[in-house]
């Protein structure tokens, strides 16, 4: 049998955790989380054991430390992971996997600095609003989020700190 794999995810593993993680590249000065157990090389098994269609991608190390970290989610059957960085890298090419005819299909909303009056710009895909419906950004400074709104979300933030959002507790907060 076949792993099912997400090609914007080469090489990862997936797991959905309300632990705080870092990266090796965080900037907190925290120690790297070692992830020895709780994912998979499946993204289904996931999905079927966290009841979410929104998860997280790593890449480990040859010490089980994280050395890339992903916002993953499934819209319409379609999986994909966008690539939180320290420093945006990767802004551009998230936008145009979000952006692309089997995902978001050019729906998603653009706000620029310019709008925002935030030094950098983020792309809103979906609606944020709890219904079940997938939704993902990415900004310019290197965050990236997928989940369904209210508070439900995994994100990787550009200091290296990642992980998933209950509002009932527990997560990264």
């Amino acid at each position: 049998v076949e792993i099912p794999t997400i090609e914007s995810c080469p090489g990862c593993v997936y797991t959905y955790t309300t632990d705080k993680l870092y990266t090796t590249w965080n900037s907190r000065s925290v120690t790297p989380s070692e992830i020895t157990t709780g994912y998979s090389n499946n993204y289904e098994d996931i999905i079927n054991s966290s009841g979410k269609n929104y998860f997280l991608g790593v890449k480990l190390n040859n010490n089980n430390e994280v050395t890339n970290a992903y916002a993953c989610g499934v819209k319409d059957d379609e999986p994909f992971c966008i690539e939180g960085t320290s420093d945006g890298s990767k802004y551009t090419a998230n936008q145009t996997l979000l952006q692309g005819a089997n995902l978001y299909n050019n729906s998603c909303t653009l706000y620029p600095d310019s709008e925002t009056g935030y030094d950098y710009d983020y792309l809103e895909c979906g609606p944020w609003d709890n219904s079940g419906s997938l939704s993902a950004d990415a900004y310019s400074y290197g965050d990236v989020k997928s989940g369904v709104g209210g508070g439900y979300q995994c994100e990787v933030r550009p200091d290296g700190y990642f992980g998933c959002f209950e509002p009932s507790g527990g997560g990264v907060d």
